[in-house]
């Protein structure tokens, strides 16, 4: 009786220690979590890639497009602690609040000014910006209708 218990006993022991062992070496590698200091501060845009391209297979080729032919007009982001966001393109200047939702952040306009006299494609009061973080949280993407996008890095 005591070794069939024992012989049992050792069975579930070694069952049990086979169903633990697993492949622990190919671990999926895990985004990390945005604190407010990770992203809040100015973010510079540093390229283009067309609707062609793919980030990050083309950051690269992107940045030399983006410091060619558009390094020279305006284009950044700037987070505030207090959830204030403004986003400068060209003529165009968008204030308003940010929230953080996973690994994006959505600005949502209040406040819209163009330089220009043509105010025609200016975004709207309650019109909500997406800007997504790249997997290092290292580059913010924002990724347009077209399938273009712009990659800004902090400053």
């Amino acid at each position: 009786m005591m070794k069939k218990l024992l012989i049992t006993l050792l069975t579930v022991i070694i069952s049990l220690s086979f169903a633990s062992c697993g492949n622990t070496s190919k671990k999926a590698k895990s985004t990390p979590k945005l604190t407010k200091k990770d992203f809040v501060g100015i973010w510079d845009g540093s390229a283009v890639i067309d609707s062609n391209g793919s980030y990050p297979k083309d950051y690269e080729k992107g940045k030399k497009v983006y410091s060619d032919n558009i390094g020279l007009i305006l284009n950044y982001l700037e987070f505030e602690d207090e959830n204030r966001a403004s986003f400068y393109i060209m003529d165009k200047q968008y204030h308003g609040t940010w929230e953080l939702k996973g690994n994006s952040i959505a600005l949502t306009i209040e406040e819209a000014k163009q330089i220009s006299e043509d105010e025609s494609d200016l975004l709207q009061p309650g019109s909500v910006l997406k800007f997504e973080f790249d997997s290092d949280n290292t580059r913010i993407l924002r990724k347009l209708d077209s399938g273009a996008m712009f990659v800004y890095e902090k400053k």
